[in-house]
């Protein structure tokens, strides 16, 4: 299995000359940690939300003003696309600050940023036999993309329905007329 079948694709990246604010800003919104570092499409770097909170600690609110290229890791490993799963694993791992990483960016063999792998899809996907199923086609629901644990909104809630709210009544019982509201 190729590294291609298990990568997500390209999302967002950050430019050494961006401002941290506006990184940071970026990191949250695509909800990516770490976030890679790319000039002319080649990635050059990845900036953590650790390595922005060190220098926020270290300069204060000054720190959103400092540039990715003063806090970001230029020691980037990188995984090719067409690398097999087990091979970019056993690479990533020689490299222990990187394996602590969450996920790494995926290159092509010019070098051109492609998208980003997940250490634990690499991971769990090595081992398993080469079956000719790509990771789209092994997914058969959504429900098995979401790690409910991890989900801190309750979709389900009352709150994120409110058509589903109960009418309202009025203190003798019946339905309060619509735009009155319960009778005073």
């Amino acid at each position: 299995m190729q590294v291609r079948e298990v990568m997500g694709p390209v999302v967002g990246s950050a430019r050494a000359d961006d401002l941290l604010r506006d990184a940071s800003e970026k990191m949250r919104s695509l909800g990516i940690d770490p976030l890679p570092v790319t000039s002319g499409g080649r990635v050059i770097g990845m900036l953590t939300r650790d390595q922005i909170m060190k220098r926020l600690q270290r300069d204060g609110i000054s720190a959103g003003l400092s540039r990715v290229e003063d806090a970001m890791n230029k020691n980037v490993v990188c995984c090719f696309e067409d690398q097999d799963v087990a091979e970019a694993v056993k690479a990533i791992e020689a490299h222990p600050t990187v394996a602590a990483a969450d996920r790494v960016p995926v290159i092509d063999r010019e070098g051109r940023f492609v998208g980003i792998a997940s250490l634990r899809n690499l991971r769990r996907r090595e081992n398993e036999p080469e079956d000719g199923t790509t990771g789209v086609q092994a997914v058969s629901s959504v429900d098995e993309l979401v790690n409910f644990e991890d989900d801190t909104v309750d979709y389900m809630s009352d709150a994120s329905f409110p058509a589903s709210d109960p009418p309202q009544t009025s203190p003798r019982g019946d339905p309060a007329e619509e735009g009155r509201g319960p009778p005073k």
